[in-house]
């Protein structure tokens, strides 16, 4: 199960990167994983950019609407 960490808490994260330190020092000072730090600043990047960043929930749902619905009779 992945940790919850506060939005103030992710927000300083990716401020450190954007500061200059590199990601690799911020996710080893923070105790963070590599990946969750890059996901951070992934999204900061996409919403500086006026885009919504997309969450694994919301991938899974178009995936699913994507599917044939077979089960229903339709083909």
């Amino acid at each position: 199960m992945p940790k919850i960490y506060s939005d103030e808490f992710e927000r300083d994260a990716v401020a450190m990167v954007a500061a200059g330190s590199s990601q690799k020092k911020v996710y080893r000072d923070l105790g963070i994983s590599k990946t969750a730090l890059q996901t951070w600043v992934r999204n900061d990047q996409l919403r500086s950019h006026g885009l919504t960043p997309t969450t694994r929930q919301s991938q899974e749902v178009r995936a699913a609407d994507a599917r044939p619905c077979a089960n229903l009779g339709f083909r």
